[in-house]
């Protein structure tokens, strides 16, 4: 069993379940002392110096880590914002879980396969386009985009993944939205 740490420079700490621990309880305010007493109270016999050693260690990796942030963030993306937040986004994906049973799954297919192709048939894509109809396509377009971002949190919370933030970031000079 591990822990993953999401540090804000988009580096991501993997942490033994005793450095989770130790880092978490000094983060709520606990001595070393206090630590290594309900360490030893689970069955692990540490002292206060043991202790001190793994948060030393542990806080010099997530230092680190915060140094390496780079202009672009992770994978080419840069201005982060958050939109949702978690406890919003796992409610929401909750409800969309049953997308993920396979007959769903296929009539849904089937069902976005036949809109698509109705509508391409009776609406010709040749031809001159009004402002008003372009910038409906591309609200129409963000919203499709901020749906596909439901789908990967629901299929996390579908194969039970904590839900995250879904946000819009920009990756190079494209906005996209993102879902942690």
């Amino acid at each position: 069993r591990s822990y993953v740490l999401d540090c804000d420079s988009g580096v991501q700490i993997r942490l033994s379940p005793l450095a989770h621990r130790v880092l978490t309880a000094r983060w709520s305010g606990a001595s070393f002392d206090e630590i290594a007493r309900a360490c030893s109270d689970a069955g692990r016999r540490l002292t206060a110096d043991e202790v001190r050693l793994v948060h030393e260690r542990v806080r010099s990796q997530v230092d680190a880590a915060e140094q390496r942030r780079t202009r672009w963030g992770r994978h080419g993306a840069c201005l982060r914002v958050r939109l949702l937040p978690p406890a919003l986004v796992g409610r929401l994906a909750d409800r969309l879980t049953f997308f993920f049973a396979p007959a769903v799954a296929v009539a849904a297919v089937v069902f976005a396969s036949c809109a698509g192709a109705c509508f391409l048939l009776s609406h010709p894509l040749a031809g001159p386009q009004r402002p008003v109809d372009l910038a409906a396509g591309y609200g129409l377009f963000l919203l499709t985009c901020l749906a596909h971002e439901f789908g990967h949190a629901a299929a996390g919370r579908r194969f039970g993944v904590r839900a995250g933030w879904i946000g819009l970031t920009f990756y190079l000079v494209f906005p996209a939205f993102y879902s942690d």
